[in-house]
């Protein structure tokens, strides 16, 4: 690790989070900064490129986007699928099989997203300094002539730098209070190296969630053995939907479409799928307008559409790859998986695991249910004054960061800067990535994030002193 810079010399550019989001903003920052500026890229994992979605070990976790639509950079479209070309052996696939229509294993495209660092860090020696280490707090400070901040680490010497780029990825879900009595039974985090180990291949299994991250425990449950009834319960009962085979293509916008009224919006969009006959060509048209459209709302309409219609757009918009459903039809055809509409009302320790208790939806009888291991599946937490992550609730206590009042996650300017408890953007603190969907909503998939990333390091970049020497 490189010794702290001092307050007289800041340290470029702190990236804190080395997966997608992270990744791509120290590369376009090493890009867009000036060659004095270098940019230290900070992950606890010591695995930079990855980080949750693209670390997978599992061959069978396949990407929800086609390869044509996750290329790295939106000025090169076809960048990874030429890579996935190249590099058969790396992608896991066969050579000559990948194309723009291929849905690719996701541990491939972390290994895309390696290189890409790999190759920024040979286009600027010397400017790239990778730092393994967790930022448990970041300290705004100010000197004659100098503004920035200090990462307090949880080892190490601290490091001060001109600004920091926040891209924490997506946190853990949110405790389930109905299922706080279950004990050893329960996990909270379905994504810890331990969430499944010593389960029986026989026994029941309860997921609380229908989204992707159910979809995922199921592949890694079957791909593991188990043989056993996993029961998927969420309020809706609501699964994502899959691409189709020949894959699927995204038609022109809905005549009309235009910012409005959310009532106005969700017509046109109806009036579109019933014209057309086919939803996914409509769905997928909207993806370039999605984020400004919602940037159009006023609030009120914000909150009714997060309300009423989220969980319908998640499961039409966030789509598996085919053989990722197929997989899913199988499981649930033939009996090993259900899917029910109804929510946790209570779990207490039983024989083997745990006895939950939920009501279904639309019924008044509540109903029990013996499992040997809970998973919640529910999606990321936003709350940052309640994450297990320590900088998230550093921030918050210091009144670096507020809750959206969306509750999505934390609130923050239009050009990515941190908002704090006095309403102002902060100057040195930026976000990018998933904790940008309080702003954008849509800030999870890779074509949503790369125009963002983009932004952010260009505006950066501009902001940066030529002087800011390591």
């Amino acid at each position: 690790m490189p010794p702290s810079a001092s307050a007289e010399h800041p340290a470029g550019i702190a990236v804190v989070g080395a997966g997608f989001s992270g990744t791509l903003a120290a590369i376009h920052l090493l890009d867009t900064c000036g060659p004095e500026t270098p940019v230290l890229l900070i992950e606890r994992s010591g695995r930079f490129g990855r980080g949750l979605a693209y670390g997978t070990p599992n061959a069978s976790h396949l990407l929800n986007v086609p390869a044509g639509n996750m290329s790295a950079f939106p000025d090169r479209p076809d960048h990874f699928t030429a890579w996935l070309r190249a590099h058969p052996a790396e992608a896991g696939m066969l050579a000559g099989t990948a194309d723009s229509r291929s849905f690719a294993p996701r541990r491939a495209y972390g290994r895309y997203l390696e290189g890409l660092l790999a190759e920024a860090e040979a286009r600027w020696p010397g400017r790239l300094r990778r730092i393994v280490g967790s930022v448990t707090d970041i300290e705004p400070v100010a000197g004659p002539g100098t503004k920035g901040v200090v990462l307090h680490m949880e080892a190490g010497p601290h490091i001060l730098a001109h600004a920091a780029v926040l891209a924490v990825g997506n946190a853990a879900p949110q405790p389930l209070s109905a299922l706080a009595g279950a004990g050893a039974a329960y996990r909270n985090d379905p994504w810890a190296p331990d969430a499944l180990d010593g389960l029986d291949a026989d026994a029941p299994v309860l997921l609380a969630g229908t989204g992707l991250t159910m979809v995922d425990m199921v592949l890694s449950l079957e791909d593991r053995g188990h043989r056993g009834p996993v029961l998927a319960l969420s309020r809706r009962g609501l699964a994502p939907l899959a691409h189709t085979a020949r894959g699927d293509a995204a038609g022109p916008p809905p005549e009309g479409l235009a910012a409005g009224p959310a009532t106005a919006l969700v017509r046109t969009v109806r009036r579109a799928v019933a014209e057309r006959g086919d939803w996914r060509e409509v769905v997928d048209s909207l993806r370039p307008r999605t984020q400004d459209l919602w940037l159009s709302l006023d609030r009120a309409c914000q909150d009714r559409l997060l309300r009423h219609l989220r969980p319908w757009w998640d499961v039409h918009r966030h789509r598996l790859a085919p053989a990722v459903g197929e997989r899913i039809a199988r499981a649930t055809a033939e009996g090993r998986l259900r899917i029910r509409a109804g929510r946790p009302v209570a779990a207490v320790p039983g024989p083997g695991g745990a006895l939950v208790t939920f009501r279904p939806r639309g019924a008044g009888a509540p109903e029990t249910v013996a499992v040997a291991r809970i998973l919640n599946c529910t999606g990321p937490a936003g709350d940052w004054s309640r994450l297990p992550d320590p900088l998230p609730r550093a921030l918050v206590a210091r009144g670096l960061a507020v809750r959206d009042t969306l509750g999505l996650s934390v609130a923050i300017a239009a050009d990515g800067a941190l908002i704090g408890a006095d309403g102002l953007p902060s100057d040195t603190l930026f976000v990018a990535g998933p904790p940008t969907r309080s702003l954008y909503w849509e800030s999870t998939a890779v074509p949503d994030i790369r125009r963002q990333v983009s932004a952010l390091a260009e505006h950066i970049g501009r902001r940066m002193p030529r002087s800011a020497v390591a």
